[in-house]
């Protein structure tokens, strides 16, 4: 890759950019989560933004330091790659955070690096038994030395965040457990596999292009986690328990409307139970599994009540707690109560809750807020 000035100064400029809005973005969720209450997703993202700023001020003083015009610039150097992988699976892991609060644990996380970890563990022994690595600063000599086992195992450590990638594109798309509150986290993983492609292009083949438009998407990321954050997710608290109803029910009448009445008199006995429907996590599959029948006998056991579909009848069921509670604690914050009630998007809890009650939540909290005072 040739360094000229002018890329060399578009480079400084872009970084600069970058650590700005990173280290303003850290600032805005330090400021905004500084509430005493413990959250591991805002921990994991300010840990990023944080990070990520302190590599790009690097960046820049590095370039500022040394000979901005030197044209050999060494590909695939193993810190640059730990380093910037260790910045991606902070990521990673507030990614996962945010599509399945408390899943990932110290064991999980170990198994799920293990590949990554032998791999740079590998490097880290060839490092210091062959007195360093091999030393590869143009495209012609990465294929002259491709087949050295210190170049192998540094492509094998970039590509490997190709699959760390794919993986959390496939429990946000594919798995209905993992799936996001918002299309934004959606449009956040799509960003994220661009990053990563660019990742290797730039720290792998040294493209000019690449590193540029690298630095871009980190911009991009950026704006998009915070909006997400201010605008689109629900603060939950650490301390909050997630456990799953599950009644032992054993349903065998012997024709199916029978089954679908059964069905509608256990599904009417799990939904008072507060632990079912303010579970965030909870799906249609969760229901049936509880109700001890499947997801086609549900729906038709929920039609039988009156609703919809057995999800529309989960959110009714949290609007109407949402409506007692604003009710009975007019002053109360909402999105303290739309969390209670097992929301974790804001616009998911707006949008329910006006199109079941007529109007939005402000305006109801403002009307027994008035009636409060009138009495």
């Amino acid at each position: 890759m040739h360094f000229s000035y002018i890329t060399s100064i578009i480079d400084i400029a872009v970084l600069a950019v970058q650590a700005f809005l990173m280290f303003a973005a850290a600032a805005l969720i330090f400021i905004k989560h500084s509430n005493g209450t413990h959250d591991r997703s805002k921990s994991l993202i300010f840990t990023f933004f944080f990070s990520a700023a302190i590599v790009a001020t690097g960046e820049i003083v590095i370039i500022l330091r040394t000979n901005v015009f030197l044209d050999h610039y060494q590909m695939m150097p193993l810190q640059t790659i730990i380093m910037s992988s260790v910045i991606y699976f902070i990521l990673m892991c507030y990614l996962v955070e945010v599509l399945r609060p408390f899943w990932l644990n110290i064991k999980r996380l170990l198994i799920l690096l293990s590949p990554w970890l032998i791999l740079v563990g590998t490097a880290i022994y060839m490092y210091f038994t062959n007195d360093g690595l091999t030393t590869i600063y143009s495209l012609n000599k990465l294929k002259k030395y491709i087949t050295n086992p210190d170049v192998i195992v540094r492509i094998a450590i970039t590509a490997s965040l190709f699959f760390y990638t794919l993986w959390l594109m496939y429990i946000c798309c594919f798995t209905k457990r993992y799936h996001p509150t918002r299309p934004m986290i959606r449009v956040t993983m799509v960003t994220l596999l661009l990053m990563t492609i660019t990742f290797f292009c730039s720290r792998g083949l040294q493209f000019f292009w690449a590193h540029m438009a690298h630095e871009a998407l980190y911009i991009t990321i950026t704006v998009l986690i915070v909006y997400v954050e201010h605008y689109e997710r629900l603060h939950i608290p650490y301390e909050a328990v997630r456990t799953y109803y599950n009644p032992a029910v054993e349903v065998a009448p012997s024709t199916t409307q029978e089954v679908i009445n059964h069905v509608s008199i256990t599904l009417c006995n799990i939904m008072e139970d507060p632990k079912v429907w303010s579970n965030p996590d909870i799906t249609r599959d969760d229901i049936a599994h509880l109700v001890g029948s499947n997801r086609t006998y549900v729906n038709q056991a929920a039609k039988l009540l009156g609703f919809e579909s057995v999800t529309d009848m989960l959110h009714k069921r949290r609007i109407e707690y949402v409506c007692e509670r604003l009710r009975e604690e007019p002053n109360a914050n909402l999105q303290e109560v739309f969390y209670d009630a097992g929301y974790q998007s804001r616009t998911t809890a707006w949008r329910h809750f006006t199109n079941i009650v007529g109007c939005s939540p402000t305006e109801f909290q403002e009307k027994n807020i008035h009636q409060e005072h009138i009495t």
